[in-house]
């Protein structure tokens, strides 16, 4: 392999494959980025075998091959470099003694400037086969948008690993894609129109840390993302240019019924500044932090009252401005799941659809109908 490739460009490829890379992997291959020199540039490949980056950066090549190199330290290397032309080459590597443990090695060369450098790599052969497979596609998503819907939802999934709730769904059928995350006490919910209409239905569950890295990994400005899953349906992928990420599904009944989770009435309404409130939570918060105290939200005429009393701290009270409608209401909450809530409504305005204190709440961005959060109340002595 021989190929020449500009620092910044590979820089980036390398930062972006490593986030696929385990930080401390049980195989010393999987601590590698796969290069491969081909006609279309330098592909950079990083997975953890969950998950699998792969980039391709432009390069001139003028011989193809591919080598095994360790990622962070590689990725370390190219940093430092000053911005101008890489060569990449490999050559064989030095003959070690006979019987010495550990697998075959490789050489890669690096010149940079004034840098004349041999890194140790492997095999190609060594590293885990990524075998390409056929897809199909779900639906095209602009990179901003798609950033947006993971962070909406990202924090009501669940810790628990073992759990098919510690993913977020990917629900897509007729003319919307949607992403669904709950963790048993809240659930928050983006959808996206679109313009066309879906050929079929798709119900798959990505690790959240996946799709988190999915979002982090999309270049913005860019071309939209292509949504796919996998010929066999044990993955999903997201392309954009020259740009592949799949990631392996969850196993496990994600609540098939969630729709059903959102209350059709409520017993009142308010609607009113989404930062005014927020403020009031995170002040209000203060108080109930490590306490395990809640905030109460109280609902009167024109008023929407924040409320918490930490019997050994102190209390607060923050009487707010609100449109309201219906009947006085008082029900408690989870001061840091009300600030999720509030920090990923996007208008000036928010609602709160409110029950009592063993029904949930809804929260919804005023004028919008594509996020909305339902939140089950804690009990507390009145």
């Amino acid at each position: 392999m021989k190929c020449t490739v500009a620092q910044p460009d590979l820089s980036v490829a390398l930062q972006t494959a490593l986030r696929a890379v385990a930080g401390h992997p049980t195989l010393e291959a999987l601590g590698c980025v796969l290069l491969e020199a081909t006609e279309d540039g330098l592909k950079v490949t990083g997975t953890d075998l969950s998950l699998t980056v792969n980039v391709v950066a432009s390069a001139k090549v003028e011989r193809p091959g591919k080598i095994a190199v360790q990622a962070r330290l590689l990725s370390s290397f190219v940093d430092t470099l000053v911005p101008g032309d890489c060569i990449l080459e490999v050559k064989p590597a030095p003959v070690t003694d006979e019987g010495a443990a550990g697998p075959p090695r490789a050489l890669l060369t690096v010149t940079a400037g004034a840098h004349r450098s041999n890194i140790h790599g492997l095999p190609a052969s060594e590293y885990p086969p990524l075998e390409p497979e056929g897809h199909e596609a779900i639906c095209s998503v602009p990179p901003g948008v798609l950033q947006q819907m993971v962070a909406q939802v990202q924090a009501a999934v669940s810790s628990d690993e073992t759990s098919p709730r510690s993913g977020i769904l990917v629900d897509a059928k007729e003319s919307r894609l949607r992403l669904v995350a709950t963790d048993g006490n809240r659930l928050a919910m983006r959808t996206l129109a679109l313009a066309e209409p879906l050929a079929g239905e798709t119900w798959v569950v990505i690790p959240a840390k996946h799709l988190r890295t999915v979002a982090q990994c999309l270049r913005r400005p860019g071309a939209d993302v292509e949504i796919w899953v996998s010929a066999s349906h044990n993955a999903i992928g997201f392309s954009q240019e020259r740009l592949e990420m799949a990631s392996r599904l969850l196993d496990g009944n994600f609540p098939q019924r969630y729709e059903g989770i959102f209350p059709k009435e409520s017993l009142a309404t308010a609607v009113l500044n989404r930062e005014e409130l927020q403020a009031a939570v995170r002040t209000a918060a203060v108080l109930a932090d490590g306490k395990g105290e809640a905030l109460r939200l109280e609902v009167g005429p024109e008023c929407l009252t924040v409320r918490t009393v930490a019997s050994e701290v102190g209390d607060d009270e923050a009487p707010l401005p609100a449109q309201t409608d219906g009947e006085p209401v008082q029900t408690a909450f989870n001061p840091r799941f009300l600030l999720d809530a509030l920090q990923q409504v996007t208008t000036e305005r928010v609602q709160l659809a409110l029950n009592a204190d063993n029904k949930p709440t809804v929260f919804t961005p005023v004028g919008r109908d594509d996020f909305a959060t339902v939140m089950m109340p804690i009990r507390t002595a009145k």
